[in-house]
């Protein structure tokens, strides 16, 4: 058996003992990451899909133009850096060891040929790297892990939002449902009093 799977059986049976015992879970940390994990899905996947959407439809209407190349030519090298962000807070939430899919995400923006300078020497020239931008975009748009990296990015915001949906719902029953009439219980309150399905 390997290291790694006797440590993932090992947080399991952790994560076991304490999801059976209330009060335990309650004052875990790992219920408040995982929540505060959940609850910035919806933030951070409306500042992707805000930021990612845009470029890509607004590149795709200007490409007769030949503004639309310089804009779609934005989104590898951002979709890789939101990648490397969101695999940052899962491994900081979650209690993750997510790698990077080829050891380091910005391997192939590294790779690109150094920037010449102008004749001058003092200035960069535009078009060289304008030129050295669409080459390093061209190479990350053909790999595989650029793609899945897009969907989840794009995708974030919706899950987000049905996250964030399916929480409120929760802390709407548990407020109205639970907590409320128990706490009128416990005051002697004869106005609110608590039914056969809230006890």
């Amino acid at each position: 058996m390997s290291a790694r799977s006797m440590t993932m059986r090992l947080d399991g049976s952790r994560v076991g003992r304490i999801a059976l015992h209330p009060l335990r879970l309650l004052l875990s940390p790992r219920l408040w990451q995982s929540l505060a994990f959940l609850l910035l899905n919806l933030p951070a996947g409306l500042l992707y899909f805000s930021v990612l959407f845009t470029l890509l439809s607004v590149g795709m209407g200007l490409l007769p133009v030949g503004v639309g190349v310089v804009l779609l030519t934005l989104v590898p090298p951002l979709t890789l850096l939101g990648t490397r962000i969101e695999r940052l807070r899962a491994n900081r939430l979650l209690g993750a060891m997510l790698p990077s899919p080829r050891g380091n995400v910005f391997a192939s923006l590294r790779s690109a040929p150094e920037t010449p300078l102008t004749a001058e020497g003092s200035r960069l020239n535009p078009l060289h790297m304008l030129r050295a931008l669409l080459r390093s975009s061209w190479a990350l748009a053909h790999e595989r892990d650029t793609w899945r990296s897009l969907a989840y990015l794009l995708l974030l915001y919706p899950i987000g939002t049905i996250e964030i949906y399916a929480f409120k719902v929760q802390w709407d029953i548990f407020t109205s449902k639970i907590a409320g009439p128990a706490l009128a219980a416990i005051g002697g309150s004869q106005t609110a009093r608590p039914g056969l399905w809230e006890l």
